[in-house]
């Protein structure tokens, strides 16, 4: 397993979590004498565990001993047991020493453990030192390289935009249209330049490339086209539009463009529906949702967060609480849960929920599967790992969409329409993990013609 940047700062972020709820939340406070790569582990899901807690020790403030035989922030089950730290990843990846190493991150932390390393860590000293230690210029250069998670491919010279232009048109003239001409250019062009070409299309020919496909094309190819041609805020609003139908059970849709959008292209999306059906998201939610469906979509497309890193560990904490008992009460629809889902920034939603986990035992999930059958808990399912871990999401719908018997075209189109210029490597990443199949030779196997052509052009494969 590659132990990437954005991997390392995430398993960073999860020690510094579980080291202010052992120093800060845990009564009487753990002092942990040996944070080190080789008690920081990842389990069978790559989740961060910290162990070695049978060296630990109270307080000398709080001299009452100290009994753990498990692993903070997620005790390992017998059957997820851990097999293997970040030390040892470290050896298989062959880390250079001109970056950053967990060498540099046991020094930030030893340093702050004094002589006998049972005193309070200086959390803030260790955060501040280890980040400035990961946010060298080289660093965030190769964090930004990790962050193109993107499988939309665009060719290092690009054609002008009227060149573009001529060659569609000259696809949709003579005897049939030149479906492949038509991929390569739109296929492997980004949102912004093909907008351009819609806008120089329109002023070139008089007509809408939009209308002009429609008339060319026919099926899943036309509406994955038509799909990828949109600016993605339009896009969104369609999407989100067709699930307000009176016809259609698509409260998950609005759900996913609520959840997993960023606060501005929900804006965005939301301002896209106002130009193009001339009334607001919000009134059609309201229209065509009932009950407590209603009390949960209305809201999160309603919703713009704050998208900061800062997280409030004592709010955090008191939430995890809460949400504990409205769910073991059932009071799955309550305000305060939909509140918590609905306005919180990510970054907090994901401390609570940790801390759930850490306090209660069990994911917020499990304990939302009371009744696998009741639809309302399978969409606030779907909202958390919406929120959390989005790539789990996106998996879970192309298994779906793939395995099941017939293809669900809406389904795989929308996902990677949508994702293509996002983190689509993230959720084939994950799809084969969870499959052990490539997704574009899923793909292969369950689509076929010019449809599973652009798919796999916006899915990134490069034909040998």
């Amino acid at each position: 397993m590659k132990l990437g940047w954005i991997k390392r700062i995430n398993v960073m972020k999860v020690v510094l979590y579980a080291l202010s709820y052992m120093h800060h939340d845990f009564s009487p406070p753990i002092v942990h004498p040996d944070i080190s790569s080789k008690n920081i582990l990842l389990d069978l899901d790559n989740e961060v565990h910290i162990s070695g807690l049978w060296h630990c020790q109270a307080s000398k403030t709080h001299p009452t001993s100290i009994k753990s035989n498990g692993a903070v922030y997620g005790v390992p089950k017998e059957d997820n047991f851990l097999t293997r730290t970040l030390w040892e990843l470290d050896r298989e990846v062959a880390v250079s020493s001109r970056t950053f190493t967990w060498q540099n991150w046991e020094f930030t932390w030893t340093r702050h453990s004094g002589p006998d390393r049972h005193v309070y860590l200086s959390l803030s000293s260790a955060v501040q030192n280890c980040y400035h230690s990961l946010f060298s210029l080289q660093i965030q250069k190769e964090i930004k390289e990790e962050e193109e998670m993107a499988t939309l491919t665009v060719p290092t010279t690009v054609p002008s935009v009227s060149e573009d232009c001529e060659q569609l048109r000259k696809a949709f003239s003579g005897w049939g249209t030149n479906e492949g001409l038509i991929i390569d250019i739109l296929g492997h062009r980004n949102a912004e330049q093909r907008n351009l070409i819609r806008k120089t299309y329109a002023e070139t020919y008089g007509e809408d490339l939009l209308k002009a496909l429609d008339k060319e094309l026919s099926n899943d190819f036309e509406r994955l086209l038509l799909l990828w041609a949109l600016d993605p805020a339009e896009r969104d609003a369609l999407l989100a539009n067709e699930a307000t139908k009176r016809w259609t059970s698509s409260n998950q849709v609005l759900m996913e463009i609520a959840c997993t959008r960023s606060a501005n292209q929900l804006l965005h999306a939301r301002q896209a529906y106002h130009a193009r059906y001339k009334k607001s998201l919000e009134e059609d939610v309201a229209h065509h949702t009932t009950g407590d469906f209603r009390k949960l979509l209305l809201p999160l497309v309603s919703s713009y967060r704050y998208e900061g890193e800062e997280v409030n560990m004592t709010l955090a904490k008191t939430e995890a609480k809460l949400l504990h008992e409205k769910i073991s009460d059932k009071a799955y629809s309550d305000d305060d849960v939909i509140r918590v889902l609905a306005t919180r920034s990510k970054a907090q939603i994901n401390a609570t929920l940790n801390h759930y986990k850490n306090e209660y035992g069990n994911d917020i999930n499990k304990d939302l599967k009371a009744d696998p059958k009741d639809e309302f808990l399978a969409l606030l399912r779907s909202t958390v790992k919406c929120l959390v871990y989005p790539e789990k999401y996106f998996e879970k719908v192309l298994r779906l969409a793939i395995n099941r018997r017939g293809t669900d075209e809406g389904a795989l189109t929308r996902v990677v329409c949508t994702r293509a210029e996002v983190d689509l490597k993230i959720i084939a990443d994950e799809y084969q993990r969870r499959n052990s199949v490539p997704l574009t030779r899923a793909i292969v196997k369950d689509t076929h013609g010019d449809y599973e052509k652009l798919l796999l052009v916006l899915a990134g494969h490069v034909e040998n």
